[in-house]
């Protein structure tokens, strides 16, 4: 079979790109990181020049201008051809978000864990980027959804206050940083906030909590821990640090592996632990405090690159701005254990699947497709909005009207508004593919 490779003409609604790799310390290092195999196999980073004690942590897909997508066959940036091809966003995408991409996509690929952060709201965003642009470059927000490629784990949102209160109660180092009026205030919001009497008092007595916690003095927090790995080492601890579904001592041993003196080892003890399987999804919302731990996964999030980190990292923190922005309440995380099936696609085989992650943020949603090996067939009806879609299992080919690509493991594709998308597996393995998506029907109010 002849696949054609022209070169791309104006306006044309499948477009390969070339990906960019940001490397943060946090990141898998060399080959066993799946950002690196992916960008060799784009020529992100040639093969010769893989630099095996180097971390490789992201692969961004999109138009943000920190590490923008560029089409493979003109070299022109996708920023460029959004600009100069509005239509391929949509009328109503393109109103709503201007000329640009409203999502970036990224495959992560965690050694260590991230920083404890939180990402700001439109409004908080606004005047983050205007007090100071070089730390907050962008006035948009970040709502952000995460679908595990392997084991993964991470920290999201506050725990019920009872389980706080059960730590400061039983956890000596923990205790030792917050005031005795506080953690009182904390014993008694935990008898109301329970059958919903009182709610207010938890959330002023977690936030005093908090800010206690994030703001307590290095060299006390260096001693703390110390005492905190001490504890979670010996026998007694087993009880303390027992939670509903498990137990946290091993977590604060391996974090502590990583940072043995930093703040965050006490924020596990605030905080819900979350373990996917591959598949799974965590949705994390604007202002939510969260930090990913291990493990692979596909990102999708509205186009923003602003974090307002606190603990483990050793890049700027902004402590002050996170304990303001927070919401003190405990919203269970939201997990996505089965995504629902994606109906607008034809499938050849009983075999294939296509499911959608579907995201409470306008400007993204998520669909995985599997295609069974050799000759399987997905025929996607037109999307509304544009689409980035990679391919991170098998090969095969992709078509949109009469241009046709081969498609291989690593390879990202842009595909227009009103495309219609045909796929079809070649390899003696399932073909999988994740795409974001963004379709808007008509202007309407953000998340």
């Amino acid at each position: 079979m002849t696949i054609t490779r022209p070169t791309q003409a104006r306006g044309s609604h499948l477009r390969r790109l070339k990906c960019g790799v940001s490397n943060n310390d946090w990141g898998k290092l060399g080959k066993q990181s799946i950002v690196a195999q992916f960008a060799v196999t784009t020529s992100a980073v040639e093969d010769k020049a893989l630099d095996e004690n180097k971390p490789y942590a992201e692969f961004w897909m999109g138009a943000h201008p920190s590490l923008p997508s560029y089409d493979l066959s003109t070299g022109q940036s996708l920023q460029d051809v959004l600009r100069d091809n509005p239509h391929l966003l949509s009328t109503h995408v393109s109103q709503r978000f201007r000329t640009t991409l409203p999502f970036l996509f990224k495959v992560l690929s965690i050694r260590e864990p991230l920083c404890i952060q939180a990402h700001p709201d439109l409004n908080l965003a606004h005047d983050l980027h205007a007090r100071d642009p070089l730390t907050y470059p962008d006035s948009n927000h970040k709502p952000e959804m995460i679908v595990a490629l392997t084991p993964f784990e991470a920290l999201c949102g506050f725990r019920p206050l009872k389980e706080i209160d059960h730590f400061l109660s039983s956890v000596p180092p923990l205790r030792n940083l917050i005031s005795d009026v506080t953690a009182m205030e904390v014993r008694s919001a935990c008898g109301s906030a329970g059958d919903g009497c009182d709610q207010k008092s938890a959330e002023i007595a977690l936030k005093r909590a908090w800010s206690e916690l994030l703001t307590a003095h290095p060299s006390r927090v260096r001693s703390c821990a110390e005492d905190l790995i001490r504890f979670a080492t010996s026998r007694p601890s087993n009880e303390s640090l027992a939670v509903e579904h498990g137990n946290l001592t091993d977590l604060i041993l391996q974090l502590s592996e990583h940072y043995p003196d930093d703040v965050g080892l006490f924020a596990v003890l605030f905080m819900n632990h979350i373990r996917l399987s591959p598949g799974e999804a965590l949705f994390v919302r604007s202002n939510e405090l969260h930090a990913y731990l291990s493990g692979d996964g596909i990102e999708c999030m509205a186009s923003s690159a602003n974090v307002v980190r606190a603990g483990f990292s050793r890049k700027t923190k902004d402590v002050d701005t996170l304990i303001s922005m927070l919401t003190y309440e405990y919203l269970p995380p939201f997990v996505v254990r089965t995504p629902t099936p994606y109906f607008r696609v034809e499938m050849s085989s009983q075999q294939s699947t296509s499911v959608l992650y579907e995201s409470p943020a306008e400007e993204f949603n998520i669909i995985k497709t599997s295609l069974a090996p050799r000759f399987a067939t997905a025929n996607f009806r037109a999307f509304r909005g544009p689409t980035v879609l990679i391919c991170t299992q098998g090969s095969g080919k992709i078509s949109v009207g009469d241009h046709t690509e081969l498609i291989e493991c690593g390879h990202v594709f842009f595909a227009g508004a009103g495309a219609e998308i045909f796929i079809q597996s070649s390899s003696e393995e399932s073909l999988i593919l994740f795409q974001s998506f963004c379709e808007i029907e008509e202007c309407s109010s953000t998340l």
